[in-house]
């Protein structure tokens, strides 16, 4: 039978010991431990970089709003896709597990319908962040989880008397929900008028300064 973590990677280097959530989250965690090493390094070279891409973002809106469209249609195949063949995607990974799979099927088609909303909220919320808006971002990933996701989670599950199967619903419901607010804050565009590194006061004024 499957045992949780079973695929895990579990090792110890100089006196410590690691254990990873599986390849493709070791591989994840390096690249954005990467990004996050060169931004502080290169801070020179990261402010034009990504104040063009703030530019960019709030220039395109149009392409933005696109991408998120098209991210919302194929997520939304995939969905179907993943509700009709959720046995047998299930299966693929744990052959030897009766129980998993029929628990996994079950949350699959839960779940699946909704991956378009997820497709087209991590579009937008990824403009909030490419233009420096990232209280916004953090802002909505709060919302999400403790305002939405555990409170609706914690009903389904205990009030309704569905048990497990409460707290699956409750994913595409907080992503119905949460898709709708980045809409609609996107759709305001006060976000756009912020810079994404900003810079000393002495170098503001002189950027800023026009003779006569």
């Amino acid at each position: 039978d499957y045992v949780i973590g079973q695929d895990n990677i579990v090792t110890k280097s100089f006196g410590v010991d690691v254990d990873l959530h599986g390849k493709v989250f070791t591989v994840s965690s390096l690249l954005i431990l990467v990004f996050v090493i060169l931004t502080l390094a290169f801070q020179g070279g990261a402010e034009p970089f990504f104040n063009g891409v703030r530019g960019w973002l709030t220039s395109n809106l149009s392409w933005v709003f696109l991408l998120g469209g098209n991210i919302f249609v194929l997520l939304s195949l995939v969905g179907v896709v993943s509700f009709v063949f959720a046995r047998p995607i299930v299966t693929l990974f744990v052959p030897d597990a009766p129980a998993v799979i029929e628990t996994g099927s079950l949350f699959v088609r839960i779940t699946a319908l909704a991956y378009g909303v997820v497709g087209a909220q991590i579009v937008l919320t990824g403009a909030f962040r490419g233009s420096g808006n990232t209280l916004i971002a953090m802002a909505i990933a709060l919302v999400s989880q403790w305002m939405l996701q555990f409170p609706i989670a914690w009903l389904l599950a205990e009030r309704s008397g569905l048990g497990a199967t409460g707290i699956w619903i409750a994913y595409p419901i907080q992503n119905v929900l949460t898709a709708l607010i980045v809409v609609v804050w996107f759709s305001r565009g006060t976000w756009k008028h912020r810079s994404v590194i900003e810079a000393p006061e002495p170098e503001r004024a002189v950027s800023t300064y026009r003779p006569g």
